[in-house]
Order: C-alpha cells, then structure tokens, then sequence
C-alpha cells in the first residue's frame, strides 16, 4: 500500500518538476529582460555622477574666482575713496599716477 501512496508523489513531483522546467527559461528571460535595463541605467547615472562632479569642481573654482574679483572689486573701489590732505603738490600738471606714487611713498616711508 505504501507503493500505492508513493506513486502519485512520485508523480507529482515529477508533474512540478516538468512545470519548473517549463518557469525557469521564462524567469531567466523576465530576469535578463531586467538586468539588462537596470545595468544601462546604472552606467547612465554612474555617468551623471562622474559628470557632477566635474562641474561641481569647476563650480567651486569659479565661485572662489568670483570672490576674488568681487574683494578686488571692492578695494580698488575703496581705493579711489581715499582722500589725503596736506601733501605738497609739486606741480599743477600732475598726473594721477605721478600722484599715487607719491602717495605710496608717503605711505611706505618709515
């Protein structure tokens, strides 16, 4: 009797075994039809990364540019605000670099 019990098991496994066999080719193929997307998507934003960060770098480089500039800006406008008072002047026809020169040196003088 036992054989009896055995024999529809037996073919029932069999019976699942057929029905895997039938969902695995089908499963490789769904799985591959996903792995394949999802590894372009993964080199696409890889991509993007290494992209992002080059520009924020160059983003980086040119903000600090700009803050030099904008302080340089700032100073030489600062600069030309400067009034002095009681130097000599040694001609009328002096010219304004003639002017800066000496200024700095009256400034430097120790």
């Amino acid at each position: 009797m036992q054989n009896a019990q055995a024999d529809p098991t037996l073919q029932e496994l069999k019976s699942i075994e057929r029905c895997f066999a039938q969902i695995d080719p089908s499963l490789n193929h769904r799985v591959t039809a996903v792995e394949k997307p999802l590894e372009v998507a993964h080199e696409k934003i890889d991509k993007r990364e290494s992209r992002l960060d080059i520009l924020e770098t160059e983003l980086d480089h040119q903000a600090t540019e700009l803050r030099k500039a904008c302080i340089t800006h700032e100073l030489r406008s600062k600069e030309f605000k400067l009034l002095f008072h009681g130097i000599p002047m040694k001609d009328k026809s002096e010219t304004f670099e003639t002017s800066e020169k000496i200024i700095r040196s009256f400034i430097s003088y120790e």
